[in-house]
């Protein structure tokens, strides 16, 4: 039975021969030594019996250890497949969230923008406005100004005409005053002279008859001084006095007082008044 079983086995498994010889072809020597050879041992039977069962348990450890590594393997895949998930999750509430805050700032940069531009009118208007303001203020100070300036010139116009006028009048004061002063000193002058002039003709009048006819010199000399004083004033006086025959003075023996100023006008004047206030010679007392 056993060389039966070795011979089957060997018989059965060509790959086992090697596939050099056919078990049939050998001769019977080889065929015993083959025998002998292989001859059944319960020992190695057992053994691999043995080799067997431990190779059947070692694959079944195997098989448990490539589940538990598989399960583990898998549990981990799962756990990374979930971390992964939630990490893409995750990334895409944040793409969302970007996507939501890039709209939010280009809205937010549009209203800036539109914010900008309505700044942008407003200021041009309120710009505009202010210059609108600052012209209208300018020209109404400007026409203020002038009404107050023309108001001034007007005033100081007004002044400087009746300063003016206060001025003429002065003046025109002035040349009356000197025109008095004029008259005070020739009605001064025709007084002296008058006086003078009596004097001499009492003088004359208390002379002998003899010396009484003037000489045509004398007559000469006080035609030529009735001629050059040429004072209606005098003439009357003149005109008086030759139809008493009395001789006028001459004119040397007239004051020059038109070539004085006006100081020594009123200086004579006041002379002049006070000579009146003396008591005057009458003509009849005189002849």
């Amino acid at each position: 039975m056993k060389k039966t079983n070795g011979t089957e086995q060997h018989q059965g498994d060509p790959e086992a021969d090697g596939g050099a010889f056919d078990w049939e072809t050998l001769p019977d020597l080889a065929k015993d030594r083959w025998e002998e050879a292989v001859a059944y041992d319960l020992t190695v039977e057992t053994q691999l019996a043995n080799a067997q069962s431990n190779r059947s348990q070692a694959e079944v450890e195997r098989q448990r250890v490539a589940g538990e590594i598989l399960e583990a393997t898998r549990e981990v895949c799962h756990e990374i497949a979930s971390d992964a998930r939630k990490a893409l999750d995750s990334a895409k509430h944040m793409e969302i969230d970007a996507t939501r805050k890039h709209l939010e700032a280009e809205a937010a940069n549009k209203s800036a923008e539109s914010r900008l531009r309505e700044a942008d009118a407003n200021s041009e208007m309120i710009v505009n406005h202010a210059r609108q303001e600052a012209e209208a203020i300018m020209s109404r100070g400007r026409a203020d100004a002038e009404k107050e300036s023309e108001q001034i010139i007007q005033q100081t116009t007004l002044q400087a005409r009746k300063m003016l006028a206060q001025v003429e009048m002065m003046k025109e004061a002035a040349q009356e005053e000197m025109e008095t002063q004029r008259i005070y000193t020739q009605v001064s002058r025709l007084k002296a002279e008058s006086l003078e002039a009596l004097s001499e003709v009492k003088g004359w009048v208390d002379q002998p008859p003899e010396s009484q006819e003037p000489s045509e010199e004398d007559n000469g000399d006080s035609s030529q001084s009735l001629a050059v004083t040429g004072d209606p004033l005098w003439e009357e006086v003149a005109g008086a006095l030759s139809v008493e025959h009395v001789g006028p003075p001459t004119t040397d023996e007239l004051p020059e007082i038109e070539s004085e100023p006006l100081e020594a006008s009123a200086h004579a004047n006041g002379q002049a008044e006070n000579d009146a206030s003396k008591p005057r010679p009458s003509k009849k007392a005189g002849k």
